[in-house]
């Protein structure tokens, strides 16, 4: 997931890549450009993630559910929130679903950067007494509101 926004006459650009659409990344031999290649792989999906979907992963599968949970493992999200954001979005891959919690991610971690600003960003990470809390509002609302921005997303193609 690649943001470009404008800030003064700067231009901020961030590529986060999500631990678990890129589950490669945990391995130490990964040099540099395996890295630029598997996270241009991650946008492309990421720009189509209605052509992402696994083959034989079906909605109507425990395993599909058990996928989308781990998604949210570790969120303010519960078991049964997670079932009610998979029937509201009928037809999504599982994909679509990391894609909601990577755009909120995102959207928290942007926001805290332009509070802080580009210029103050270093000084405030290094002289900070503990690294900053993102605590991005992963609710279920929000996740829906995400959700519905990605499905107008997917037809705007």
């Amino acid at each position: 997931m690649a943001y470009i926004q404008q800030i003064g006459a700067e231009n901020l650009s961030a590529a986060l890549i999500n631990g678990q659409e890129a589950p490669g990344f945990d391995i130490p031999s990964m040099t540099l450009e395996n890295l630029v290649k598997c996270g241009k792989q991650v946008m492309e999906e990421q720009d189509n993630v209605a052509s992402a979907a696994q083959p034989g992963l079906t909605r109507e599968t425990a395993f599909f559910m058990g996928v989308c949970s781990g998604i949210f493992k570790g969120d303010p999200i519960t078991s049964d929130e997670v079932a009610t954001l998979v029937q509201t979005f009928p037809n999504q891959p599982v994909e679509f679903f990391a894609s909601l919690r990577c755009r909120i991610y995102d959207d928290s971690l942007l926001e805290y950067i332009q509070d802080v600003g580009v210029t103050n960003l270093k000084d405030t990470l290094i002289n900070a007494a503990s690294p900053p809390k993102f605590e991005a509002p992963l609710t279920l609302e929000n996740l829906v509101k995400y959700g519905q921005r990605l499905v107008d997303e997917q037809t705007d193609e």
